[in-house]
């Protein structure tokens, strides 16, 4: 007779960003939960940050195919493809031993600034290559010198405009944070030197958790902000049974509620390693 084992285990989910919101502790799709021989109860954890400040994540992406890739490592800064490319705004992560020239943006309007050369603007500000071949460390430098920053493009219509300025492939002020909540290779911690205009005002944070498909409970958390930063942990009871349970995540910003994450076909049981023959018997027994 064939020998056979039976496995059955969960994984814990890692860090997950929604801009300004960042989860520690989050189920996975068809998790099983453990339960506890005592109260023959799971747990499911709902935890994580809150940032009420300036933030500096990127909301969308422009990666060209196949980017981020972190190869060869490290590679945790940012150059854009300008006008002469079929990948005109894409973005590909590069080492910063590399270097390129810059697109350089500054705040006000403006046709000169310092020794840069002026290539448009949008929206109020204004943009400029430096020529000088440099790593991203040295043209961040260069940029800030003159009162700029490297040009940093917090939606897909900046960076389409931008990109249509320059014909040159050039740095950007997007980098990645290796000490970021959310950091991961290579798709992780990735952010602009420069913040965002938006304005946030978080408030709390509330779960709703289904169970067969129909709401149970509401479980809501205030937040209370120290320096803007809030933390928030939910942790949510469910039985052992014969059901599928699922959690809707909501943030609530300038008072309108929004779906963060959710997870479907959560269960809670027990895991069982059988191993052996196919005839194989457990040599003991506890409960029913």
């Amino acid at each position: 007779m064939k020998k056979r084992t039976l496995l059955i285990c969960f994984l814990i989910v890692s860090c997950f960003s929604y801009s300004q919101i960042y989860f520690s502790s989050f189920p996975e799709e068809k998790q099983l939960i453990g339960r506890n021989l005592s109260t023959n109860k799971g747990l499911i954890k709902i935890s994580g940050e809150v940032n009420n400040g300036p933030y500096y994540d990127i909301d969308y992406d422009n990666w060209r195919s196949g980017e981020p890739n972190n190869g060869p490592p490290a590679e945790n800064v940012g150059a854009m493809f300008g006008n002469n490319s079929i990948l005109q705004g894409q973005w590909n992560d590069r080492s910063t031993n590399n270097t390129n020239p810059s697109y350089v943006e500054y705040d006000l309007e403006a046709t000169s600034l310092g020794d840069f050369i002026y290539l448009g603007q949008y929206n109020g500000h204004s943009y400029f290559k430096n020529p000088n071949n440099l790593s991203w460390e040295e043209a961040k430098l260069e940029a800030e010198s003159s009162g700029a920053y490297l040009s940093s493009h917090q939606t897909t219509e900046e960076n389409n405009a931008v990109s249509a300025m320059g014909d040159f492939i050039g740095w950007i002020g997007l980098y990645q944070d290796t000490s970021a909540p959310n950091y991961n290779e290579p798709e992780g911690g990735w952010k602009w030197v420069s913040s965002s205009d938006v304005t946030s005002n978080y408030s709390d944070v509330y779960v709703e958790l289904y169970k067969n498909s129909s709401l149970l409970e509401v479980y809501n958390q205030p937040l209370s902000f120290s320096n803007d930063q809030a933390s928030f942990e939910i942790n949510i009871e469910i039985n052992s049974e014969l059901s599928r349970y699922s959690v809707k995540t909501y943030a609530t910003n300038n008072g309108e509620a929004s779906l963060i994450k959710q997870a479907d076909d959560i269960v809670c049981g027990d895991v069982f390693i059988v191993q052996g023959q196919s005839n194989a018997e457990a040599p003991s027994y506890n409960g029913s």
